[in-house]
Parts: structure tokens; sequence; C-alpha cells
């Protein structure tokens, strides 16, 4: 919506997104509707992310936090292959691999996938 008003969301908003899409994945619907049109909250958060990836000056912005969310929305509905996939772009990523080896972010490197349940 924000780009039919003309407005460019940058990755901040775009991580806000994606936060508040990851602390909703997994829960059960409820409502009238919830049966016929079940929220997929993991494969909005794969499609933002592939948005993001498509649109070169954010793609050179994408941060662990963006990759963190996505896992998470996977993992919290039991989708371990599209978590795993994302597991692996972004261990590919430079964001990723610039922070290994430095003693300063090693334990940011180990607990990265260890706290889904944070989002």
């Amino acid at each position: 919506k924000m780009r039919e008003k003309g407005l460019s969301p940058d990755i901040g908003c775009y991580n806000e997104l994606l936060i508040g899409i990851a602390r909703h994945a997994g829960r059960h619907q409820s409502g009238k509707n919830s049966e016929q049109n079940p929220i997929s909250w993991h494969k909005l958060a794969l499609e933002i992310l592939q948005d993001i990836e498509s649109q070169s000056d954010l793609a050179a912005s994408i941060s662990d936090q963006t990759y963190n969310s996505v896992i998470s929305a996977c993992g919290k509905e039991k989708q371990w292959d599209a978590a795993s996939a994302v597991a692996v772009k972004a261990s590919n990523s430079t964001i990723f691999t610039n922070n290994i080896g430095n003693s300063e972010n090693d334990d940011r490197a180990s607990s990265y996938f260890c706290n889904l349940e944070t989002f």
C-alpha cells in the first residue's frame, strides 16, 4: 500500500513488518473466516523476503534481523525446509559471514538459530 501512495519502504519498515509476522506465525486463527482463509504467515514472510531481494537497493541492506524473522515465521509453522533454505541463504550472505570469526560477534553467530521464540 505504501508503493500505491508513492512511498518506498526501507529495510527498517520491512524488518518491522517481518517481526510482526514472526510473532503471529504459528498461532491458531479464530473467527468465522479462519477456516476458509487461514493466513500462511511463513509464505507471507517468504514473499516479503523475495520482494526485498528483488530490489537491489534493499537487497544490499538485508540484515540478520531480516533473515531471523523469516526463519522464525517458518519454524513456528513447522516449515522446516523453508526455514533451512533461508538459513542457508543467510549463512551465505555477507552480513552473516562477515561477522563469523570476529571474537566480538562469536556469541551472536553461535546463537543465530537458537532463539526462534524471541520473535
